[in-house]
């Protein structure tokens, strides 16, 4: 999976938690979890959780607000 690209750069995984963690997402999604709309609402939400909280959004804490976007689908699902 780390040949994978990120979603906006085009840019293979910088490091493989991130691969992993865009595999989980996927594998969520193919069980019914949750849809991608979804997942983009969350990663969004979580985005403008970290900006109000003082993230200077330079793109290195992209993949935190991914993980814990996805954390917080899971619990919201009942899947954790």
């Amino acid at each position: 999976m780390t040949e994978a690209l990120l979603p906006d750069s085009g840019r293979p995984f910088d490091a493989p938690w991130q691969a992993r963690a865009f595999a989980l997402a996927q594998h969520l999604v193919e069980r019914g979890l949750f849809t991608w709309p979804e997942h983009a609402e969350a990663l969004g939400v979580a985005i403008r959780q970290a900006q109000a909280s003082g993230d200077p959004d330079r793109g290195d804490t992209y993949w935190q607000h991914y993980v814990a976007a996805l954390e917080n689908l899971v619990r919201a699902k009942g899947g954790a």
